[in-house]
């Protein structure tokens, strides 16, 4: 698209694409327009450059603080309003020396550092916010972040009492896999909401009282599995409920200690090893099981094979890739 556009002169932005502008040269805008020209381009999703024009990310800021006269990393809310969607490519510096209006913009990105996380939990936690200090923090505050719980840590989640959690959780963990968001986004924020209750109950040898034993019904709660942490999940999950109820657990449980214990309860259940329906099912859990687990596994069908296979259940260790022993029962043998 590049070498398509970078030679065209538009002056009337509002009327090409958004995402098409950004691979406009800005050599040919009237600085006059220029203004125009970054309003209608904030609008654009700047994941679509390639990794290969990493480098026009760059360029187009420099630009932009040229026609926004912008001094150091420091942005009003009217420079943030121009460069709209640009911010989801800034980096901590801007963020964190910014108009906290900046956060409403980093709610339409599609991913983020470590570094903009840090920068967006800085800001959050100042308390110099729309969302007040964090002792006020409640199940409206946490809705009114929209998508950034998804991606903050520790130092956000211990101001968030365990009811409000559980409460927020419930709609938010529906959604977030309804969207089909990432495991690897998921697995961080499981553990960053729940490490209070890692510290609290890892040394328990019982399913507490206050928990109860893991039913279908508790399975079906949207919020599922918060408020338990591994220790806690085995002792309160049994291999019968995993029997009957595989493929709604390995859909809901995303922490690597807990799919652990889903193996383990299925090895306790089926010795000799899993059939093709239990592997098809296993999802994102398939990716932590032993060498020693995945040899037990029956692996007679393509469909099996290819449920394995699914990028979207994470990947797989080097060493565990290519030892899968597909057995076809049929007319296979040529696959």
């Amino acid at each position: 698209m590049w070498n398509n556009v970078e030679d065209e002169s538009p002056q009337d932005f509002i009327n090409y694409p958004s995402d098409m502008l950004l691979y406009y040269s800005y050599t040919n805008i009237q600085q006059t327009n220029c203004r125009s020209y970054f309003t209608e381009t904030g609008r654009a999703d700047f994941s679509v450059l390639s990794s290969t024009l990493d480098g026009r990310k760059v360029e187009l800021l420099n630009n932009a603080k040229k026609c926004l006269n912008i001094q150091g990393t420091q942005l009003s809310r009217d420079h943030v309003e121009v460069l709209g969607n640009m911010a989801c490519t800034l980096d901590e510096n801007y963020i964190q020396n910014s108009d906290f209006y900046i956060l409403e913009k980093l709610k339409k990105c599609n991913d983020f550092s470590d570094e903009q996380i840090t920068a967006m939990e800085n800001v959050i936690c100042s308390g110099n916010t729309t969302y007040g200090n964090p002792s006020t923090w409640n199940v409206t505050t946490l809705e009114q972040l929209d998508i950034l719980p998804l991606y903050l840590r520790e130092n956000f989640w211990r101001h968030i009492s365990t009811q409000n959690k559980s409460m927020f959780l419930k709609k938010f963990m529906k959604r977030l896999r309804t969207n089909k968001t990432e495991k690897r986004k998921l697995k961080k924020l499981f553990k960053a909401c729940t490490v209070s209750l890692r510290s609290k109950r890892s040394t328990v040898n019982a399913c507490p009282d206050s928990l109860g034993n893991i039913t279908q019904v508790t399975i079906s709660d949207d919020a599922f599995p918060f408020g338990y942490e591994t220790t806690t999940f085995n002792h309160c999950l049994s291999a019968q409920v995993v029997m009957d109820n595989l493929a709604s657990l390995t859909e809901k449980i995303d922490d690597d200690g807990m799919q652990q214990v889903i193996l383990e309860k299925l090895h306790q259940a089926y010795p000799e090893g899993l059939s093709d329906q239990q592997v098809q099912v296993l999802g994102s859990v398939s990716r932590v099981a032993s060498i020693e687990q995945i040899n037990k596994w029956n692996i007679t069908t393509v469909d099996t094979l290819a449920a394995l296979m699914d990028n979207d259940n994470g990947e797989w260790d080097s060493g565990k890739v290519g030892i899968f022993n597909f057995t076809p029962t049929t007319s296979l043998n040529g696959v």
